[in-house]
């Protein structure tokens, strides 16, 4: 499969005292090309194009606090054909969002709450009368709180923490058992924990800098919409150091060295399920990556 999207956007920020506007719209254009090596498998392409539109609005209050509203529009393509062979339409979204943002006066941190209710429309279900193929009848709505906090804690440590709860749901479907239910292999809960340190720069590691962390699940829906069952929540701890090389030489300034691992202890995990037939999805084994990175 051969995919191609092409987008051009245009945004601008407008100011009245202290308040904040944000309007935005996007056209994107989109090129599928498939080849199926299946026996009786059917290659095809689809072109598709759309326009969507987002805006913001906020407040600065004085005392530190922004409250805000969000709206979005989203597209995706689609790469599946029907029973006719014909390929389906992209599906759309759409996302409400209010919250509000803290920053303390006598802090370096940041809060941040949300609400939110995104829909998709125009998803895949299985076709009632021929369960081979799909109909494009689903509608899937996702309502939740976010919840987010940053901030220094003192000249060499910050931390970074994030928390959502989500309710996602088929609230259209060509199936009415389905209505009501929850998707598969979606998390209703996750979130992630970060703390940084970074060298003082009159120590004699200066430049140095290193990390530590976990983000974890609450486990999903697996088996068949019909028939589900509940995996597993799961915890992963991540880690980073990293050395800006400007300390070592100034011919160096705006190096930088990485070194990443991911799945730290190699904790063994699922994600998600199939069906008990198909089997499920094992979490990625312990990663360690290196990367030299250099700003111009």
């Amino acid at each position: 499969m051969q995919n191609t999207q092409t987008g051009i956007y245009l945004q601008d920020q407008l100011s009245y005292g202290q308040w904040r506007a944000t309007l935005g719209a996007r056209h994107d254009w989109s090129s599928i090309s498939t080849v199926d090596n299946l026996p009786n498998g059917q290659d095809f392409k689809q072109r598709d194009e759309a326009t969507t539109l987002r805006a913001g609005l906020n407040y600065l209050f004085d005392n530190g606090v922004a409250p805000y509203f969000t709206w979005a529009q989203s597209f995706q393509p689609t790469n599946q054909l029907d029973s006719s062979s014909k390929p389906f339409d992209p599906s759309r979204g759409e996302l409400y969002e209010a919250g509000v943002k803290y920053q303390p006066k006598s802090l370096p941190a940041l809060f941040t709450l949300a609400v939110f209710n995104l829909t998709q429309d125009k998803v895949l279900t299985t076709d009632p009368n021929n369960t081979a193929y799909y109909v494009q009848g689903g509608k899937i709505r996702s309502r939740g709180v976010e919840l987010e906090a940053r901030g220094q804690l003192s000249e060499q440590f910050s931390v970074i923490g994030a928390m959502t709860w989500q309710d996602v749901q088929y609230v259209q479907d060509s199936n009415p058992d389905v209505v009501g239910r929850k998707p598969l292999r979606v998390p209703g809960r996750f979130g992630s924990l970060w703390l940084n340190w970074q060298a003082a720069e009159a120590s004699a590691v200066a430049g140095l800098g290193a990390g530590i962390g976990g983000r974890f699940s609450n486990g999903t829906k697996g088996g068949t919409m019909e028939n589900q069952f509940d995996t597993a929540g799961y915890g992963v701890i991540d880690a980073e150091i990293h050395y800006d090389l400007g300390h070592l030489a100034t011919d160096l300034k705006g190096g930088k060295v990485q070194v990443t691992a991911h799945n730290l202890t190699d904790r063994q995990y699922v994600t998600s399920c199939f069906t008990d037939s198909q089997g499920c999805f094992y979490g990625a084994e312990r990663a360690v990556m290196a990367k030299l990175s250099w700003d111009f």
